[in-house]
């Protein structure tokens, strides 16, 4: 018996030692998450892997941009403990941007009176830093007299800048 006790001690110690981590300080990996942003603007695919979202308050923002083109896509809500937002006045807004050598144009949501779109997350993570969902609105452009449809949107794996 007193073999078998010296067994389980010398096997314990063991698997203690090889299980530990940089001399057994468990130092964590940093993830090197990348998000997804997807969106049909007009019939013409949006798609790119530079996004990010930030956090004031209860207020939640996530930017999309694609460098090349220089367009900008914001999608605001003031209140993300709701799941499923409509975007209307202040609080909710969606806006496009797109600039060129000499203007910048914007299609928003900013002060509608009756709703221009939704967006619904499917996941507001604080532990990984991530958030997923979908969206579409109708942005206004009242410079140009124009309308602009956002359709099918998602976002996935969207990490906090």
């Amino acid at each position: 018996m007193k073999s078998f006790a010296y067994f389980l001690l010398i096997f314990t110690i063991f698997a203690t030692i090889t299980s530990c981590q940089e001399n057994g300080i468990f130092i964590p990996v940093k993830q090197n998450i990348e998000g997804n942003f997807e969106v049909i603007i007009d019939g013409e695919v949006f798609l790119t892997t530079d996004v990010n979202f930030t956090v004031n308050n209860q207020e939640l923002l996530i930017t999309a941009s694609k460098t090349a083109t220089n367009e900008t896509i914001s999608l605001k809500v003031d209140d993300f403990n709701d799941a499923s937002f409509s975007f209307e006045g202040e609080q909710n807004v969606a806006t496009y941007l797109i600039s060129n050598a000499t203007t910048t144009d914007m299609w928003t949501t900013l002060n509608a009176t009756t709703s221009r779109g939704n967006i619904q997350f499917s996941e507001i993570n604080f532990t990984n830093n991530t958030v997923s969902g979908t969206f579409s609105f109708i942005g206004r452009n009242e410079n140009l007299n124009s309308s602009k449809a956002f359709g099918s949107g998602s976002f996935s794996n969207v990490p906090r800048n």
